[in-house]
């Protein structure tokens, strides 16, 4: 998210760039108090030995898991793709 700087003076259209990039990475939050629906990335959890694993579903609805591996595991044996999250 690239916010705009801080400035002293109110900007109306300054304002609506940090309206909209708020908007914007809020709704690629996912929401604890209702459903949550991806149609782009991938769902990850680790299991208790600390083995990441990514879900997938078939187009028969069929779930199933695979383990993340080799490349796709950073140096700090967390996924790739959430290597940059800066909440963890």
């Amino acid at each position: 998210m690239r916010l705009p700087p801080v400035i002293n003076d109110y900007k109306p259209s300054v304002q609506t760039i940090l309206q909209n990039e708020l908007e914007s990475a809020d709704e690629q939050n996912i929401k604890l108090d209702k459903d949550n629906f991806l149609t782009t990335g991938s769902l990850c959890l680790q299991s208790a030995d600390g083995t990441w694993f990514r879900l997938t579903v078939s187009n028969a609805g069929v779930l199933s898991a695979s383990e993340l591996t080799g490349t796709q595991i950073d140096s700090d044996g967390r996924p790739v793709i959430a290597s940059t999250n800066p909440y963890v």
